[in-house]
């Protein structure tokens, strides 16, 4: 096994540096202004690239997926796990979103239209679709996950993500935090 060598001037610093140069100038192209939020970013990636784009949560918790993409002829169905935080929930669907941002859809496994009925019953599905990936070592997986980081620096959540409250956490976790004298 080659291990990557990540120097300054290694040949894997400059191809990473060249991805996360391509995945700025991506999200530059959108026009995203500070206090847009995840609405607007999904408007403007959908009038970008002329794509419907709709979101759906959905529990995907049993299995290593978070989040997948479906595209038909007329709309991308953004698939998340919905038993997870809103932080993790933006990034999800932040990821997805990167991935139709470089047209990742147009190689993904068709799937047949009769699997897809549970996210809209009675939908027209034409042709479709799906995306949904367990390893990160795809270079289109690296793309959309730099691409999704770059995006989540730009875009207001809008929403608050509270500390968690030590005193009601599971006993274990109270007895490591007793042990590194964290617990107050």
């Amino acid at each position: 096994m080659r291990v990557p060598v990540w120097g300054r001037h290694s040949s894997e610093h400059r191809r990473l540096h060249r991805l996360a140069r391509t995945c700025r100038n991506r999200v530059r192209a959108l026009d995203i202004v500070p206090g847009d939020d995840l609405e607007c970013v999904r408007a403007k990636i959908s009038d970008r690239f002329g794509r419907q784009i709709a979101l759906v949560p959905f529990p995907l918790s049993d299995s290593a997926i978070h989040g997948i993409l479906i595209s038909t002829d007329a709309v991308d169905y953004v698939v998340y796990e919905q038993h997870t935080t809103a932080l993790h929930q933006n990034h999800i669907i932040l990821h997805e979103f990167s991935h139709i941002m470089f047209g990742h859809y147009q190689n993904a496994q068709p799937v047949p239209s009769e699997a897809l009925v549970s996210l809209a019953p009675g939908g027209e599905w034409g042709s479709a679709t799906v995306l949904g990936r367990q390893a990160y070592d795809d270079p289109q997986e690296l793309e959309a996950e730099l691409t999704a980081t770059i995006l989540g620096e730009c875009v207001s959540s809008g929403t608050e993500f509270p500390v968690p409250n030590l005193h009601d956490a599971d006993e274990r976790i109270s007895r490591v935090l007793r042990t590194f004298s964290l617990e107050p």
